[in-house]
């Protein structure tokens, strides 16, 4: 379980238990931290300004695709223009949490972007299924 994990490696965890977070590898062509944990100090940071780790492409992209999923877990419609933004960022790991995000908010306006990345021939597989599932 996340917490057993949580308890073998003290402060770093592979999954947060609030948002059952996937770590994966990027793209080879990703400059981002291919693989990175988040420590508590780190997660408790971008719950603190998820926004602005989402936004900063010097956080990394698994700071940058947690920030994304915590937009959805906050839900606000409000948060659905930022998020369909990265759905174009250079991390497939940031794209498929910003679908994840925008399925959990589940507005019109998230579910037509989600339709859109299925529609789009070139987007990555991973981020496909997030949109697929996404939708239900």
């Amino acid at each position: 379980s996340a917490l057993e994990a949580l308890e073998r490696i003290n402060s770093e965890v592979l999954v947060n238990t609030e948002l059952e977070f996937d770590f994966y590898e990027d793209d080879e062509d990703d400059e981002d931290d291919d693989f990175y944990f988040l420590n508590l100090d780190d997660i408790a940071a971008v719950k603190e300004a998820p926004i602005e780790y989402l936004t900063n492409l010097e956080k990394g992209s698994t700071c940058r695709a947690y920030a994304a999923e915590y937009l959805g877990i906050i839900g606000s419609e409000k948060l659905v223009y930022i998020l369909v933004k990265y759905l174009k960022d250079k991390s497939e790991l940031v794209r498929s949490h910003a679908a994840k995000a925008l399925g959990n908010i589940g507005s019109y306006s998230a579910m037509d972007a989600l339709i859109g990345i299925l529609e789009n021939d070139n987007e990555d597989e991973k981020v496909c299924i997030e949109a697929v599932r996404s939708l239900g």
